[in-house]
């Protein structure tokens, strides 16, 4: 079964933190260990602002996260293709932005781009 993307910023957290129990989770987040265990489960989602939180001990972006979030709480399907369209154009951009940090990392390293 496919993880939500709250579940996937809770493993994500435990990575981090040496395999932390979702318990300990909570202090980081800032939340009750009741609300951990529900998105664990899979029966509730973070909030925006646990969701910030979560993205800011991580050290990533949480435009994505936030979005793929309201994916999964959206009804409306003209609202969910807008939201689709902006996901792929952020990871379109993320990726650019990425080819472009590598092409300066080599041509800085070794002073020119291989062919």
């Amino acid at each position: 079964m496919k993880k939500t993307p709250s579940q996937e910023l809770l493993t994500m957290l435990q990575a981090q933190h040496n395999g932390c129990s979702l318990y300990a989770l909570h202090h980081i987040l800032g939340v009750t260990d009741a609300a951990i265990y529900k998105i664990a489960d899979g029966t509730s989602e973070m909030s925006t602002d646990t969701i910030l939180i979560a993205c800011d001990c991580l050290g990533v972006d949480p435009r994505p996260w936030l979005i793929r979030a309201e994916l999964t709480r959206c009804r409306s399907p003209k609202r969910r293709q807008i939201l689709t369209r902006i996901l792929a154009e952020l990871d379109t951009a993320e990726t650019r932005a990425a080819v472009g940090f590598l092409a300066f990392f080599v041509v800085g390293f070794f002073g020119v781009l291989p062919v």
